[in-house]
C-alpha cells in the first residue's frame, strides 16, 4: 500500500497516511511472540517514515489499540493457545492463567467505533501527531521501556501484570502458611495506574516503612 501511494502523494507535497497499530507492538506480550513482532517492526517502519515524509508534505500517524471487539480471536486457528498442545505441562499451565486475565481485559474492549474517532481526529489534525493512543490503560507500562533503560522494571511488572492470577493464588496459599504470624510484613494491594476500572495486578509483601505512597502512580513507585 506505501509503495502504491507514497509516490503520488510526495509528488502532490500532500498526504495523510493512518496505520492501525497495537499497544502490542510497543509492550511485549507473553504467548503473543509473533504477533508481536510484526507489530513492533510495523512501529519501525512508519516510525522511520514519519521523520522522512515531513519533507515531502506527508504525515504518518500509528493509531494505537488496545483490545477491540472484532473477530480476532474467532478465527484464530485452534483458537486460543492451539499451537500450545505440544508444549511442556508448565508452559500449558502458565498459559491457562494467563488466558484468564486476558479474557478478562477482553470483556473491557472497545468498540471498533471508538478506534474509529481517532482515525477521524488523525486526519482533521493540521499537525498530526505520530501516535495516537484508544486507551491510556496501558500507557504506564509503555513508560517504563524507556524509564529503566536495563528494561528490568518493565518485564518485572509485565510478568506481575500477566501472570497476576497465578500470584494471587500463590499469594493466597503462602498467606494461609503464615497466618497468626506476627512477624509477617503486611501486605498490600497495588494496581496499575491510569485504569479505566482499577484492578488487582500484584499482592506484595511490605514492611510498614515501605508500603507504597498512595498519591503517587504504580510507575513511579518501587515496582
Amino acid at each position: 500500500m506505501l509503495q502504491a501511494f507514497l509516490p503520488d502523494m510526495k509528488r502532490r507535497h500532500s498526504g495523510r497516511v493512518l496505520v492501525t497499530a497495537s499497544v502490542g507492538g510497543l509492550m511485549g506480550l507473553p504467548f503473543h511472540e509473533v504477533y508481536c513482532a510484526s507489530k513492533f517492526a510495523l512501529e519501525g517502519l512508519c516510525e522511520s517514515l514519519a521523520i522522512l515524509l515531513p519533507l515531502f508534505g506527508v504525515h504518518v500517524s500509528l493509531i494505537e489499540c488496545g483490545a477491540v471487539h472484532t473477530a480476532f480471536h474467532e478465527k484464530l486457528e485452534g483458537g486460543p493457545g492451539g499451537a500450545l498442545e505440544r508444549a511442556d505441562a508448565q508452559t500449558r499451565h502458565l498459559f491457562a492463567h494467563y488466558q484468564r486475565g486476558y479474557e478478562q481485559a477482553l470483556s473491557e474492549a472497545q468498540d471498533p467505533e471508538e478506534v474509529t474517532e481517532l482515525f477521524l481526529t488523525a486526519m482533521r489534525a493540521p499537525q498530526p501527531a505520530l501516535r495516537y493512543f484508544s486507551t491510556n490503560r496501558f500507557l504506564p507500562l509503555a513508560r517504563m521501556r524507556t524509564e529503566d533503560p536495563s528494561g528490568s522494571s518493565y518485564v518485572e511488572a509485565m510478568h506481575r501484570e500477566a501472570f497476576s492470577d497465578l500470584q494471587v493464588q500463590e499469594g493466597a496459599k503462602a498467606g494461609a502458611q503464615v497466618s497468626g504470624d506476627p512477624d509477617t510484613p503486611p501486605r498490600a494491594l497495588i494496581c496499575l495506574p491510569e485504569c479505566a476500572t482499577p484492578r488487582v495486578t500484584a499482592e506484595l509483601g511490605w514492611s510498614a516503612s515501605d508500603k507504597p505512597d498512595q498519591n503517587k502512580s504504580c510507575y513511579q513507585q518501587k515496582i
